[in-house]
């Protein structure tokens, strides 16, 4: 039988890995093809943070997918936002959030072994690590375009992919939310109109950006329905070795606003930002950064009362410092 040292010390083997994930250790497999003269396509990436498996079908028959070649950051946005009128593309998506639902599940479930991981006060590692996501996992369906990026090869005759970015208007949804780190059943659905893709240049750069603003619906009646806004953004050059605010940096920035002229007065405002700096260092003479973000989240919310299985009637204010360390590739 398992005793809990064993349990304890392998939860904080996994705790340690994902510290050093959300964009250092993913890896991605990517696939597109034809059938019946429609393009279709594919991605899974594994990420220790958000792992996701998608899969797009060109909605025109015989009409050749959009590829965007070396273009700087600003005209991919650019070209992004002239498409998100007429979407052409179909795209079915499952994400994962394994840190958080793990974080979520111990304070739930186990809340003793939950508290080995406070550091100090009433800060828990696990909970920094993993603190920004909202569901254990989601399952999306967009329409909108697909615009797929390239970069010639070193000899500069062959044109590879680095990436692809997606416009358009999404729907997630699932039954299941992570409120103040408590996991509970909840169907929900989310509106939003997005821009979000990603590149990765080999020696060169690595880009990622999600740009979001919809509404969110829930079921329960503690969680209020909210207006949205998201913006993400994580640069890497390769070639920078000055200091700058914007490349090699990280940032993140969320908010939920209340909806107005609801029966449920409960208030649901929430703020979260994070910054972060990646650092070069020289590892096996191969160029790596260290990742050293912190942040904030601020919310208001109904406390846990994990002896009576329920949360408090009123809601209160909440402050959770987030620290996201990272190795990034």
């Amino acid at each position: 039988m398992i005793n809990k040292k064993t349990i304890f010390n392998f939860i904080n083997l996994i705790s340690l890995l994902f510290s050093l994930g959300h964009h250092g250790f993913c890896q991605s497999i990517a696939f597109h093809s034809k059938l019946i003269g429609f393009h279709v396509g594919g991605q899974i990436t594994f990420d220790i943070y958000k792992p996701f498996t998608s899969l797009y079908l060109n909605m025109k028959r015989l009409d050749k997918p959009i590829a965007l070649q070396q273009g700087e950051e600003l005209q991919i946005y650019k070209m992004l936002g002239r498409r998100l009128i007429l979407p052409g593309y179909l795209v079915f998506q499952l994400t994962g959030y394994p840190l958080s639902a793990l974080s979520s599940h111990l304070e739930t479930e186990h809340f003793d072994i939950y508290n080995r991981f406070n550091i100090i006060g009433n800060i828990n590692i696990l909970r920094s690590l993993g603190g920004g996501f909202e569901e254990p996992y989601a399952f999306s369906t967009l329409l909108g375009n697909v615009l797929f990026l390239t970069y010639t090869d070193s000899s500069r005759t062959i044109l590879k992919q680095s990436g692809s970015a997606l416009a358009g208007f999404l729907i997630s949804g699932g039954n299941h939310q992570i409120y103040n780190n408590i996991l509970i059943h909840d169907r929900w659905y989310q509106l939003e109109l997005i821009l979000t893709g990603h590149l990765n240049e080999p020696k060169l750069r690595r880009i990622f950006w999600n740009f979001r603003i919809g509404a969110k619906f829930r079921q329960i009646r503690i969680l209020r329905n909210v207006f949205t806004v998201s913006f993400e953004r994580s640069h890497t050059d390769r070639r920078f070795t000055g200091w700058s605010i914007h490349k090699n940096s990280i940032f993140r920035y969320r908010a939920h606003f209340p909806m107005p002229f609801t029966k449920d007065k409960t208030p649901a405002a929430l703020q979260m930002i994070t910054y972060g700096k990646k650092f070069p260092v020289s590892l096996f003479r191969k160029k790596v950064y260290i990742v050293l973000g912190f942040g904030v989240r601020w919310e208001w919310v109904r406390f846990y009362n994990h002896r009576l299985k329920q949360f408090d009637p009123e809601p209160s204010r909440q402050l959770t410092w987030l620290i996201q360390p990272n190795v990034e590739f």
